[in-house]
């Protein structure tokens, strides 16, 4: 099953491979065993992959597992840490190498600081990465200790934000239903992470 990502989005599978594990985050695995699920994955239908440079050795690793895949993934990653406008560029760029790929399909900024998030500076960089092609749509992912008003509702007023991949459970319902209520308003896709309440602790919420 599919769904169009955003508004003018591509189709993507419903299911995401997230790579915080395989990445190291919930204990070392091996290299040969990351690659064998990726392809696992892939072979599956499940083709929408989400990493970020925080998650240890995931980029690496889905570097290596996607040589001769590429074309056949959506693929995704954030920015970590340094959120100033000229560090992304930089991150973006190590990200592409590491991933051993030319572009980027979903951009995400990872947990943006208010005093950045919300500049025109930021947002005028990611349409110009855009235009270039060094990615192909931007977005957001966030925590669930984030400001409502400032956070979520700043970002989806945003025309050319693809996508906000949020935590989603049955803990924060009511919250929730105002994210899906606004993002369905805005036509903006939404990434669900976290959806198992078990796993709602600061540690785990920060690396989504």
């Amino acid at each position: 099953m599919y769904r169009t990502l955003g508004v003018q989005g591509p189709k993507v599978p419903v299911i995401c491979l997230g790579t915080w594990p395989l990445g190291g985050g919930m204990g070392v695995l091996d290299k040969n065993q990351v690659v064998k699920t990726v392809h696992a994955s892939i072979d599956a239908g499940v083709t929408f992959i989400d990493t970020a440079e925080s998650y240890l050795s995931s980029e690496e690793s889905l570097g290596e597992a996607l040589e001769g895949r590429r074309n056949k993934v959506f693929l995704a990653t954030k920015l970590s840490g340094d959120h100033s406008i000229a560090h992304i560029k930089k991150a973006l760029e190590q990200s592409i190498k590491t991933l051993k790929c030319d572009y980027i399909d979903l951009y995400q900024i990872h947990d943006p600081p208010h005093d950045v998030a919300y500049t025109c500076e930021l947002f005028m960089l990611l349409d110009d990465l855009v235009a270039e092609g060094k990615i192909r749509h931007y977005g957001a992912a966030i925590t669930q200790d984030i400001d409502f008003e400032m956070g979520v509702l700043g970002l989806l007023n945003r025309t050319n934000v693809a996508a906000l991949q949020v935590p989603f459970n049955v803990i924060d319902y009511e919250q929730d239903n105002k994210i899906l209520s606004l993002a369905e308003e805005k036509r903006t896709g939404l990434i669900a992470r976290l959806s198992n309440a078990m796993m709602q602790n600061p540690q785990e919420a920060h690396y989504g």
